[in-house]
């Protein structure tokens, strides 16, 4: 079963190109884990309007104990918290983390 970690942050106005370079820096081969996420998406809105400051990241894992490990993995690495740590001027402010699975109604 699935497990999607969906991140949605609110981007300071001018500052999407720090926040893009911050997601490229997390995929350095140095924060390489024996768990790794099975897929990406990221978000923006297509329209512009009110909430066009607001992004999501969808991280999809092959189970809820490997979503578990990799965040064991990033919560104990000293370098993952100095980049995504809370840092009072950081181009993102995080809204909110869900953990979802995917279900068929159908079936």
């Amino acid at each position: 079963m699935t497990i999607t970690a969906r991140f949605t942050y609110r981007i300071q106005p001018g500052r999407m190109d720090e926040f893009v370079a911050k997601l490229k820096a997390a995929a350095d081969a140095r924060f390489n884990s024996a768990v790794m996420p099975q897929a990406f998406r990221f978000y923006v809105d297509a329209l512009p309007g009110q909430d066009a400051d607001i992004v999501i990241l969808d991280i999809d894992y092959a189970s809820l104990a490997d979503f578990g490990a990799r965040t064991d993995f990033e919560q104990n690495n000293p370098e993952w918290a100095a980049l995504w740590g809370p840092q009072p001027d950081a181009p993102e402010q995080l809204l909110g983390v869900d953990i979802l699975k995917s279900i068929n109604p159908f079936a």
